[in-house]
């Protein structure tokens, strides 16, 4: 994920609720994200070794 330009690291997005209700602009920072993702990555590859491991 560091190979992502600078201007590539934050995303806008629209999330619309019920009605008129809008927030606009909304910004997710993938760099938050990056560490979080990397981190699930692991676990899940843990736990399907363990899962192959007891089918055995």
């Amino acid at each position: 994920m560091e190979s992502f330009s600078k201007y590539s690291s934050v995303q806008k997005a629209v999330c619309q609720g019920e009605g008129d209700d809008t927030f606009e602009n909304l910004v997710f920072d993938q760099s938050f994200l990056a560490p979080l993702v990397t981190e699930y990555d692991k676990h899940l590859g843990e736990l399907n070794g363990q899962l192959k491991y007891y089918q055995a």
